[in-house]
């Protein structure tokens, strides 16, 4: 990217593509372990779609990037519109669920959790590892051979059992695909009762 002529267009344009960058991944990353569609096929759709669009839209980068090669624009324009159309088909999809949804059964594969921190600023732009905290998945396997990896609150996930079914409950997306109903797991999956201790001398329950 040239420096020369950087202006302040230029700057705004470059925060904004970042901004939108950042949003489309966060989106991608956060919706797709609740949508019902293979992580490759929205991503290769995208990319098709951005690659033949580049063709044409390729010259639209230069006033951003400040050269005028072929090459480089294509480039930025592919990254950006196959992770922005990505973005969308998942934002798009799980935002038009409807409220019908049907239940089904998934098995627990594994357990596990993640390790990770908490950004602590100690002064002006001046940022430190904080204290760590635990994110909690369940691994399920559906018919078809698809597998997911949904994160639960600890309350939720201290009472699922592996090798048990997991209910899930699915509605239908705005682009026609399932989703996830990650507000209905704790009611759809209630702690099972404690076994009551039965009394080792007189035959009763503690």
């Amino acid at each position: 990217m040239s420096y020369k002529n950087f202006t302040v267009g230029r700057a705004l344009a470059l925060v904004g593509v970042v901004f939108i960058l950042i949003f489309s991944l966060g989106a991608v990353i956060g919706l797709q372990s609740l949508t019902m569609i293979r992580w490759w096929i929205p991503l290769l759709f995208s990319g098709v779609m951005a690659a033949l669009s580049g063709t044409v839209l390729w010259r639209i980068w230069q006033r951003l990037t400040g050269n005028y090669s072929f090459t480089l624009n294509f480039i930025c324009h592919f990254v950006f519109f196959t992770l922005l159309l990505s973005g969308l088909f998942y934002t798009i999809n799980f935002a038009g669920a409807n409220g019908n949804a049907r239940k089904e059964k998934a098995p627990v594969i594994c357990k596990f959790k993640e390790k990770h921190y908490r950004s602590r600023r100690v002064g002006r732009n001046r940022y430190v590892r904080g204290p760590e905290y635990y994110e909690y998945y369940v691994k399920v396997e559906f018919p078809e051979g698809k597998e997911k990896n949904i994160q639960l609150p600890y309350s939720t996930y201290k009472g699922i059992k592996q090798d048990r079914d997991l209910t899930l409950s699915l509605s239908r997306g705005l682009l026609g695909v399932d989703v996830i109903r990650t507000s209905d797991l704790a009611k759809d999956n209630p702690p099972a009762p404690e076994k009551r201790k039965r009394c080792r001398f007189f035959g009763t329950h503690s």
